[in-house]
């Protein structure tokens, strides 16, 4: 009887006393992020410091961003581009050029294009060139110049300046006129 009671109560003793192993529950992984879509913009992986200059004989570039609606200048703002291109010719010892009204019509008509569809070159949109839209405003030119996206009329003549076909335009010591305009910072002189 004894080994019967030693065989219940190691029985007993056994039961219920063994840890069930409970298994640890799987981590729940972090939430990964969704990609974010590319924005369209500058295709170098690096911001410009400067516009693209437009080259002869090339297509038009376009410069990424803009939209929204056009910021048309202040007079005061042409008026400045014109001060500030005679000003610099004037530190050459060239005589100062004059605004001429039917210059600044084919530089405005030039400007308007250029500035709302954010393309740096002499054609137009609409296939003209600067002595096109010059006789459309009925005059005549030997000389358009364009600066994009610089934000004052010293830093579109700064480039200008920089750029040795530009300044050759702009220095060119024959030059007696010039029409100017701008738009979305988009700057154009043209000359005769």
């Amino acid at each position: 009887m004894f080994k019967k009671l030693l065989c219940v109560f190691l029985l007993a003793a056994g039961c219920g006393d063994k840890e069930e192993k409970k298994e640890k529950p799987e981590p729940t992984p972090a939430p990964q992020p969704e990609p974010t879509p590319e924005k369209p913009g500058n295709p170098f992986p690096f911001p410009l410091p400067f516009p693209i200059p437009p080259i002869p004989g090339m297509p038009p570039i376009p410069i990424p961003g803009g939209g929204g609606d056009p910021v048309p200048p202040s007079a005061d703002t042409v008026q400045a581009l014109a001060d500030t291109i005679n000003s610099a010719r004037k530190s050459r010892g060239l005589s100062e050029v004059k605004v001429e009204l039917q210059l600044n019509c084919a530089a405005k008509r030039h400007a308007d294009d250029i500035g709302v569809k954010k393309i740096c070159g002499h054609t137009g949109s609409d296939g003209s060139s600067p002595w096109d839209r010059a006789k459309d405003c009925g005059t005549s030119a030997d000389g358009e110049i364009v600066a994009c996206g610089q934000g004052s009329p010293k830093a579109a003549v700064d480039a200008w300046t920089l750029s040795p076909g530009h300044a050759a335009i702009m220095y060119a010591p024959n030059q007696t006129v010039v029409g100017v305009g701008m738009l979305n910072n988009y700057w154009v002189a043209i000359f005769r």
